[in-house]
């Protein structure tokens, strides 16, 4: 089954498409030592409840799935394949999500990256406390 493949990850600093598309490969292989991280979980926990992973679905209304497969958490990554048809629904919402959240979007197909407009640390809560 064909799928656009993406990822979000803690942000690093801004890597280069090249640095993004090295680290990305990386983390497919396991070769990136991962610890939990709450942004991460926000993000999956939020990219989630808009779109359940594909164990959530009845086999009658799998075809409402915007998954070529579940998607793989492992704690400062999540790594996505995105069914072809469901790339201009899902896509943004990722990216928005990623960025909300202060995590580098990675378009593996494209070769491309989406820093967050602001790393997570710079973000304010509503409470006015700097986030940690």
């Amino acid at each position: 089954m064909k799928a656009f493949h993406c990822a979000v990850w803690t942000d690093g600093g801004v890597p280069s498409h090249k640095e993004a598309a090295k680290h990305y490969d990386a983390l497919v292989d396991g070769k990136i030592p991962q610890e939990f991280n709450r942004s991460v979980y926000a993000f999956f926990t939020d990219l989630t409840r808009r779109y359940p992973q594909p164990d959530e679905f009845t086999d009658e209304d799998l075809d409402s799935c915007p998954w070529a497969c579940s998607s793989e958490m492992s704690g400062e990554s999540v790594l996505m394949a995105v069914l072809p048809d469901r790339y201009t629904e899902v896509f943004p919402v990722i990216m928005e999500l990623a960025d909300k959240n202060g995590l580098v979007c990675f378009d593996a197909q494209n070769t491309i990256v989406h820093p967050p407009s602001r790393p997570i640390s710079k973000r304010v809560n509503t409470a006015g406390n700097a986030w940690v």
